[in-house]
């Protein structure tokens, strides 16, 4: 019988701000968003959360000392760590949990170029990690899906069961610091946390994420969040 979690839980934050953003045409993190940057944002809504303990914040080493100064004089807690990422997203992550420490029962990653991320769903990530093991936000596919070659539709794919995973995604530490060190052994890069998880029989639980919390990628998509954001300022 699974036993669920009563009382409230507390988890760490990993957001990875280290990418090179080379579709988006530079640094997006460095990027302006409602009068700051992109990152900055992610970062206050974990701050602010009351599950979440301790903060690393995973950046490239061209903007260290930039963003280092940066987070210092817009937080005044002790709370929030800079470090610098890797040559891939997962290096970049594996570099934010051997800065982390072993306190928190609870690991959550999250990409800084989600800035829309809503308390609701880290909330949502952090209790069904604790229920289940591991959590993913993400939202069901309601478009129709073909499959192409060569600019010719060649089929369509059927939407039932997808999903379009989002982050946060979250899970117990332990679990979370097996599929890390599985994937290294292994020489395995995966395409997010959830992927190594299953890998070694982690079957994480989807939560409700939301459109508000897409992922910056191109220069419209800053366009298009501030529509979705200004109105709730």
């Amino acid at each position: 019988m699974r036993i669920f979690v009563a009382m409230k839980i507390t988890a760490d934050a990993i957001i990875v701000a280290a990418g090179s953003g080379m579709r988006f045409g530079g640094a997006k993190q460095r990027s302006m968003l409602l009068g700051k940057p992109i990152y900055l944002h992610s970062l206050e809504r974990f701050y602010e959360h009351s599950q979440i303990d301790k903060i690393v914040l995973v950046v490239s080493v061209e903007l260290l000392t930039e963003i280092e100064a940066e987070v210092k004089a817009h937080f005044r807690s002790g709370r929030i760590s800079v470090v610098v990422g890797g040559d891939s997203r997962q290096a970049s992550v594996r570099n934010g949990l051997s800065a982390i420490g072993d306190s928190g029962e609870i690991i959550v990653v999250h990409d800084a170029a989600r800035p829309g991320v809503s308390n609701q769903i880290i909330t949502d990530v952090i209790e069904s990690s604790a229920n289940y093991g591991a959590a993913v936000a993400a939202v069901a596919i309601v478009d129709t899906l073909k499959r192409g070659e060569n600019g010719i539709v060649i089929g369509t794919v059927s939407r039932e069961n997808l999903w379009r995973a989002q982050t946060p995604q979250g899970a117990k530490r332990p679990l979370l610091l097996q599929a890390f060190r599985q994937a290294y052994n292994d020489g395995f890069i995966g395409t997010d946390e959830i992927e190594l998880l299953e890998r070694i029989g982690v079957s994480a639980r989807i939560v409700a994420g939301s459109e508000e919390n897409l992922k910056v990628t191109f220069p419209n998509d800053l366009l298009r969040l501030e529509k979705l954001l200004e109105p709730s300022k």
